[in-house]
């Protein structure tokens, strides 16, 4: 089986929040700071994606991984940045 890329997510303090497809990065941001005692918090979060088998990769090897599936719509827009969700759907 391959491993895919399916959803937007970030890393805050040991915990994975993640909103499945279409949701971009910005509106996990939103709904984390809804669900936290402290907002400000999230200006520490990791921004990154999680895979079909539920773990959590950072932009550098979430962009690994949709490419290696196929997922990637055309070019990264910043390899250096890693994937953007822009780039899978």
């Amino acid at each position: 089986m391959t491993i895919r890329i399916i959803a937007a997510a970030i890393k805050l303090n040991g915990t994975m929040y993640a909103l499945a497809p279409p949701a971009r990065h910005d509106t996990v941001l939103r709904d984390t700071c809804r669900r936290i005692s402290n907002p400000d918090d999230v200006h520490t979060a990791v921004q990154g994606f999680v895979d079909s088998s539920g773990r959590f990769h950072h932009r550098l090897s979430a962009l690994r991984v949709a490419r290696e599936s196929g997922q990637c719509i055309g070019e990264p827009l910043s390899p250096a940045m890693g994937l953007s969700s822009e780039e899978v759907w």
